[in-house]
């Protein structure tokens, strides 16, 4: 009897991220998928990074967008790069000729910001609409209780100095925090300190960075490398996008793209946004001396766990 033939998978990459683009046009890549979902994959590389690969239309400097969704790939398969394409058993990913993406600059101008206050209370009006089953926003949760205790001991202290030392003290009651392929703990924190340090600079402040075997030991590889990708300011376009629109006068694209963004995931999109205004807040208060934070927080039903 004949053994049945192997049909090979082929996709075609549209887009690869800078990031993406130099580790797998790299001669010696080799790489190993570690999670499989309907539209896209996540392939962690020989370096210990991320290569994201999806259908989705979502841009960012660690993704490679596909043409078709894949499908029929098992965790744990191996990928290595030959005669200028990404090859494992019965999958072919053909790179050549795909578009390179590179981010652009989100601007710091923080003159941008100080007339933000009424488009951030516009933003907690979008988020109070919403179903926030399981968010940070949800009162249900102990997600929600332990995020509103972070936020009072860790947060509130940041509109008037760089406490920094007892923001990463306690961050890690967070990291991990609530259910999900992503936490919302996790969440809250990527969207806040890619906010925080994105502007960190210009208030003449250092930037807030977990360590990363910290984050390793207290939440998931995947959540964890993203998680570290965001405080470091590696942003996908939606994130981005949504810091960068804050800068401007008009605040409809800033309203536009939370829209857009609290969509993603089951909460993802919720826990990333809400960290985004708190950050947004702490840097126009550490600016000009305001207490828009605390107005925030209130809005956000964050400012009281009943343990005071």
């Amino acid at each position: 009897m004949l053994a049945e033939a192997t049909m090979t998978i082929e996709l075609q990459a549209t887009s690869i991220g800078s990031l993406a683009a130099k580790l797998i046009r790299s001669p010696d890549f080799h790489g190993t998928i570690t999670n499989t979902f309907t539209n896209s994959f996540y392939i962690k590389a020989a370096n210990g990074d991320i290569i994201f690969f999806t259908s989705n239309a979502t841009l960012s400097p660690i993704t490679v967008n596909l043409s078709s969704s894949p499908n029929k790939l098992d965790p744990h398969q191996g990928f290595i790069n030959k005669d200028g394409h990404i090859e494992s058993r019965g999958v072919l990913i053909h790179v050549g000729g795909a578009q390179i993406y590179h981010p652009e600059v989100i601007p710091h101008n923080l003159n941008g910001l100080l007339q933000l206050g009424r488009t951030l209370e516009t933003a907690s009006f979008v988020l109070e609409i919403l179903d926030t089953s399981n968010s940070v926003l949800d009162p249900c949760t102990p997600t929600h209780a332990r995020t509103a205790d972070f936020v009072k001991s860790a947060i509130l202290p940041l509109q008037f100095d760089a406490a920094h030392d007892e923001f990463c003290d306690l961050a890690p009651s967070l990291v991990g925090l609530g259910p999900g392929f992503t936490p919302s703990g996790d969440d809250f924190l990527g969207g806040f300190l890619a906010t925080y340090n994105t502007f960190a600079g210009s208030l003449k402040r250092p930037k807030i960075l977990l360590s990363f075997d910290l984050l390793g030991t207290r939440t998931n590889w995947i959540s964890a490398k993203l998680l570290d990708y965001m405080q470091s300011e590696i942003l996908d376009d939606e994130l981005a996008g949504l810091i960068s629109s804050a800068s401007k006068e008009n605040g409809n694209p800033f309203i536009f793209s939370v829209e857009s963004l609290v969509s993603r995931g089951h909460t993802s999109g919720i826990d990333l946004v809400t960290g985004v205004i708190v950050a947004l807040s702490v840097v126009v208060d550490a600016e000009r001396g305001s207490n828009l934070t605390t107005t925030m927080v209130e809005r956000l039903n964050m400012h009281d766990t009943g343990n005071d």
